[in-house]
């Protein structure tokens, strides 16, 4: 198999075959990152718990986002051809190994969504709970009672027919559930994220030194990171239309974003 075939170098393939390499290439990042805070974790968890804790909390981080963008990946659009017998056996095996049977294209989003919040929530417990010090951790419990509502949205979704003929899990759901329920659900998501970006930069703000540097890091990551999903996504198309090397934006502040993190989390 040819690493990148000629043929595609055309007006408009090159761009799409650098955003598929980029774009496979945050799985390995995600991967290589999670073994080593994996690493990390057996190596603290006797002599240092709290730390053991967080070293724990990042390999999940990693290690499940990878999976998430192999769903993306799964189903992306423009995915050249070289690439798809890659993919199509580790996606598999990994939806085999973490059970989920019962993925299906159209649910795709909805599975980004709790695979995208899932890990968060991973990030910020210990976060509240040994650098805050509070004995209740409020983000943290809305983070968990938005993955426990979209979970029950995504069961619903595999359960009721497709009346609406559209094959989209969430819009699929608005015909069973209020739509005010999947607004206070989409809202509880915002107010978790905006909180737990809000709680590194209030740490930045009381702490010095490391601590402080390493908190602002952190905050700065993940609002670069939210924003390269944005325009990764949501503006995608619009950013063709100005360049077709435009695309390739969104994965690249993804990329800042990850070594961001990497870079706050190791020296945290």
């Amino acid at each position: 198999m040819a690493f990148i075939n000629p043929d595609k170098f055309v007006v408009g393939g090159l761009p799409d075959i650098l955003w598929s390499y980029l774009e496979l290439g945050i799985v390995i990042i995600f991967i290589i990152f999670g073994l080593y805070y994996l690493r990390l974790f057996v190596k603290t968890r006797a002599d240092n718990k709290i730390q053991a804790h967080f070293n724990l909390a990042y390999t999940l981080f990693f290690l499940i986002l990878s999976v998430n963008q192999l769903f993306y990946l799964a189903d992306a659009d423009v995915m050249f051809t070289e690439l798809g017998p890659f993919l199509s056996a580790p996606v598999q095996i990994v939806l085999v190994v973490i059970g989920i049977g019962i993925y299906e294209p159209a649910f795709q989003i909805v599975y980004m969504f709790l695979l995208f919040l899932l890990p968060f929530l991973f990030i910020m417990f210990p976060t509240e709970k040994y650098l805050l010090n509070r004995k209740k951790c409020p983000i943290s419990i809305i983070m968990a009672i938005t993955i426990i509502l979209v979970s029950a949205m995504l069961v619903i979704a595999h359960s009721v027919p497709d009346v609406t003929g559209a094959g989209d899990a969430l819009y699929n759901t608005l015909v069973v559930l209020h739509p005010a329920v999947v607004l206070c659900v989409l809202l509880s998501f915002a107010i978790g994220l905006i909180g737990g970006v809000w709680i590194y930069v209030m740490l930045g703000i009381k702490t010095t030194g490391t601590l402080r540097k390493k908190s602002f890091a952190t905050a700065f990551g993940f609002i670069v990171w939210f924003l390269s999903v944005v325009v990764g996504n949501l503006l995608k198309g619009e950013l063709s239309k100005l360049s077709p090397f435009a695309i390739l934006l969104g994965p690249i502040l993804f990329y800042a974003g990850t070594f961001l993190l990497m870079y706050s989390f190791m020296r945290k």
